[in-house]
């Protein structure tokens, strides 16, 4: 995640390339080939998102890599905040509060990742199948966890309650009916 300060910088990732300005950034995929070309009097701050954060949040984490985001207004304005937040820290946090900051980027990356991944004209991304089945691995892989519900699915997928159960509503089964025939016994909400 690369968040452009001042000047400017030529990203080029896979078929997508952008002009960094300041208050935009992108998001690079570091396994991939990628390439930055910055002008001569350039500020960039950048943060690593581990990729077994993303992978689990988005259809394909690798669409949305190398795109340039608008950090002045929504969820790109969370974004560019939380960075600066994360660089103005004080002191070590402990290993839970880290945790925390840490899946709470994430979350937030994959929102506006998912908000500027190329699809179809009109297409809603929260509806899309690949969202739908990053939520269901989530929950399989979780089944035993005690504490996953209906708030913990949301909190990672960074998405309210009303959302996640309309990426179900063209299915046959509700969220709950799914989550219920994948062997999940815990409270619905």
């Amino acid at each position: 995640m690369n968040l452009q300060l001042a000047g400017r910088c030529a990203v080029r990732q896979g078929r997508a390339e952008s002009i960094l300005s300041r208050g935009q950034f992108a998001v690079l995929d570091t396994t991939e080939p990628y390439y930055l070309d910055f002008d001569s009097d350039w500020r960039m701050l950048s943060f690593r998102v581990p990729h077994e954060q993303l992978r689990g949040r988005l259809a394909d984490p690798r669409l949305g890599t190398g795109i340039g985001i608008d950090a002045g207004s929504g969820t790109g304005a969370v974004v560019a905040a939380l960075m600066r937040s994360l660089w103005d820290l004080d002191g070590p946090t402990g290993a839970g509060a880290a945790a925390e900051l840490e899946q709470s980027f994430a979350a937030v990356t994959a929102v506006a990742l998912g908000a500027a991944a190329p699809g179809p004209a009109g297409e809603d991304r929260l509806s899309h199948p690949g969202i739908r089945a990053a939520v269901l691995r989530f929950v399989l892989a979780n089944l035993a966890d005690p504490d996953l519900s209906v708030a913990t699915v949301c909190r990672r997928f960074a998405i309210s309650p009303r959302l996640l159960h309309t990426l179900f509503s063209d299915q046959p089964a509700s969220f709950a009916g799914t989550v219920r025939g994948c062997g999940w016994t815990g409270a619905p909400g």
